[in-house]
């Protein structure tokens, strides 16, 4: 436990804090041993008895250590690394599946987490992360869940904003990084199209639809995830065919499986998902004896719906370990990240019953 280099210039009182709260952070003392006598202590920092009662005063109103007559100094909890401002997206759907993960690695890994709403404009965001980065006890890391910046002037007032925190780390379901001074934790889309359509393929399935995007040209995961798809199937002599605009046209999906002949179909959402089953149901279509359904982000819903739907995780949990592991790479003494670091996290086909052997298949194998 000896004091750091780096503490030189601060007050003796708040380096024997410091020390302490190191031995603490790295296990020197775990929580319920006792701390040895104080004289020792100052003894191991060069540090008068006074001092060093002084730090254990400042430790215990912080609640890590309780003094109990007649048994010393015990560890009450373990200090924690970091303040974090956990900024949510404004997509509640997306923080339906994020925010429970996210809070609770990085709460378990002993960090301090206040939890920012983002569904007001970026400009309000903006504000309430530069009060808390300013405040007494000050956030010293930054988190946000797929920021939504619509204008030049908010994706500039973000990276001014993130700029602030001496640690910040961003995650999008997109794996393009629009703001590369901050590492980037996104899903794999090229991996989330390989193993759907491995899955389909290996159904027999050789004419595949898949929302693309509201428009062609569009630059959206949508439009990475068709992208993707059509070369994974033109590798595999399959088509896949890119369905634009509105989710619920119902004239259009009628084209796609009754006159183009598509036997599946990959949908932005669980959600989405759901309605094109509907949609097949009016449409007279059977799901999945004449069109197989896949869905997107494993939401509750997925289980509870006829019938339960194929889809793809994004993979929450560890989307939640990269964005602990980016954040405490970004630690004093560690190897700095790359500018544009990009951290891709794989996501898990969940098969159920919307996904089934294609028609033509079914009829060979009766």
């Amino acid at each position: 436990m000896a004091k750091r280099n780096d503490d030189s210039d601060k007050p003796l009182f708040e380096q024997a804090k410091h020390s302490l709260v190191q031995a603490l952070t790295v296990g020197e003392f775990g929580v319920g041993d006792v701390l040895p006598p104080i004289e020792d202590l100052a003894a191991r920092i060069r540090c008068s008895t006074g001092t060093m009662r002084r730090a254990l005063t400042e430790l215990a109103q912080e609640g890590l250590v309780k003094r109990i007559q007649r048994r010393g100094t015990v560890v009450t909890k373990r200090p924690s690394k970091g303040r974090v401002c956990f900024v949510l997206s404004t997509d509640l759907h997306t923080n339906m599946i994020f925010q429970d993960v996210v809070y609770g690695t990085l709460v378990g890994a002993d960090y301090h987490v206040e939890v920012l709403p983002g569904f007001q404009n970026f400009q309000e965001v903006a504000r309430q992360c530069r009060r808390m980065r300013e405040a007494p006890h000050s956030l010293d890391s930054l988190i946000i869940i797929r920021p939504n910046l619509n204008t030049a002037a908010d994706r500039a007032l973000f990276e001014e904003t993130a700029a602030l925190f001496l640690r910040r780390v961003q995650y999008s379901i997109e794996d393009r990084n629009l703001f590369p001074a901050t590492p980037l934790v996104a899903t794999d889309q090229q991996q989330a199209a390989k193993d759907i359509m491995e899955h389909l393929l290996s159904l027999g399935h050789r004419k595949i639809a898949g929302f693309a995007g509201f428009s062609p040209g569009e630059d959206s995961y949508p439009s990475e995830f068709s992208r993707y798809s059509t070369h994974l199937l033109n590798v595999a002599g399959a088509e896949f065919i890119p369905h634009y605009g509105g989710l619920e046209k119902e004239d259009e999906l009628n084209r796609l499986f009754k006159k183009e002949g598509v036997t599946a179909y990959c949908a932005i959402t669980d959600h989405h998902a759901m309605l094109v089953v509907n949609i097949c149901h009016r449409l007279g279509l059977r799901v999945p004896q004449d069109v197989s359904i896949v869905g997107r982000n494993d939401t509750p819903w997925s289980r509870e719906c006829t019938p339960q739907l194929t889809t793809i995780s994004l993979n929450p949990e560890g989307a939640g370990r990269a964005l602990l592991e980016c954040l405490e790479r970004q630690n004093v003494g560690s190897k700095p990240l790359p500018y544009g670091y990009v951290m891709r996290v794989s996501p898990r086909l969940v098969v159920r019953e919307s996904t089934g052997p294609a028609p033509k298949t079914r009829a060979r194998s009766r």
